[in-house]
């Protein structure tokens, strides 16, 4: 029943329950009296359970509309918080992409296992240190990157699309040159965020192959 449906009833009943009490009714013996004041009194009962009825279903509505205004909120804060991630992860894997092609010819290609450890095992012998700092800089950047990752400050898919196949060969093919300085600086932490961030991407290579 309508809530307008159910206040004009409940009008009506009034107004009948206020004739019952001042106006006689002289063609109604007392049964019949009794029997019309107990009807009055039992719609007066469906009435008031019909504005319960309505005021449960509203409170109900509401709750329904607050709920998914709230979730409509969360979930538009959250796409909000992805595009600042995304837009994060463009600008450092952007400027990290800018400073490896700013070391173009003093690096060998990330991809060039072969070259990069004839350059690495210079590094070891002594023989080679002008690009020493370059390789520890490079490798730096890259591993901020991943660390960004596994804090949910950057967005792994992002760098996975953006840098993924260069990130995978990198801490492959540096592997020589991790486990070294490792070794030479007592550092077992040093870049297990690259190799933890690199095994990744090669796992999602191979589900997207």
């Amino acid at each position: 029943m309508a809530r307008k449906q159910v206040v004009a009833l409940a009008g009506s009943l009034l107004l009948a329950m206020i004739l019952l009490l001042v106006v006689p009714i002289p063609f109604l013996g007392p049964d019949g009296y009794q029997a019309l004041a107990s009807g009055v009194q039992a719609a007066g009962v469906i009435i008031t359970l019909g504005f319960i009825g309505i005021e449960m279903n509203q409170s109900r509505a509401t709750s329904r509309a607050r709920a998914q205004a709230d979730l409509d909120e969360i979930a538009r804060r959250d796409e909000e918080r992805s595009r600042g991630r995304r837009q994060a992860t463009l600008e450092f894997a952007r400027s990290t992409l800018d400073y490896r092609y700013s070391n173009w010819e003093a690096l060998p290609e990330d991809f060039d296992r072969g070259a990069v450890e004839s350059m690495v095992n210079e590094f070891i012998a002594g023989r080679e240190q002008r690009t020493l700092g370059r390789v520890l800089e490079y490798l730096g950047l890259l591993e901020t990157l991943c660390t960004g990752i596994k804090l949910d400050i950057y967005d792994a898919r992002t760098l996975y699309e953006l840098y993924g196949g260069r990130v995978v060969a990198t801490a492959q093919n540096y592997g020589l040159f991790i486990a070294w300085r490792r070794d030479l600086l007592g550092k077992k932490s040093l870049y297990v965020e690259l190799e933890s961030q690199a095994a990744e991407f090669e796992r999602w290579t191979r589900l997207d192959a």
